[in-house]
């Protein structure tokens, strides 16, 4: 049995408005462009003196930058504490990755509770990039 619309326009005016809403949730061509240099940028490191420097360096990074107090630090985790309802901050987590053959992605993650406002999403994590990739070469 073939169900048939019996007012074509209708269907047509549905399409339109679904395509309306799936456009407004899209992102904008700077936030792509962000998002890409962020990934495209996440610091790699290989072998034990490398890996140390970078480590050191994300670490340095998370205590330099406004945020909760580190909660866990070890070889593979730096986190702060996490945010919450009674008081501003952000919230960093950063792993290390393992990609085989000695070598390990650096990954920042950051999450903002701001009564007067929050960092630049992005661009702080792809700032974190940037001051950890340049570590140990």
């Amino acid at each position: 049995m073939t169900l048939k619309l019996a007012n074509q326009p209708i269907r047509a005016f549905t399409l339109a408005i679904g395509l309306v809403i799936l456009n407004a949730c899209g992102l904008s061509a700077e936030t792509q462009a962000l998002i890409d240099e962020f990934n495209r940028t996440i610091p790699v490191c290989e072998g034990n003196l490398d890996c140390d420097a970078k480590w050191e360096a994300a670490r340095n990074w998370v205590v330099s930058t406004p945020s909760y107090p580190i909660r866990v630090s070890n070889q593979d985790r730096i986190e702060t504490y996490d945010a919450d309802s009674s008081r501003a901050g952000t919230e960093i987590r950063v792993d290390r990755e393992p990609l085989g053959d000695d070598r390990y992605r650096i990954v920042v993650d950051i999450d903002c509770f701001g009564i007067s406002g929050c960092p630049p999403f992005w661009e702080t994590k792809i700032d974190f990039n940037r001051v950890v990739g340049s570590a140990g070469q």
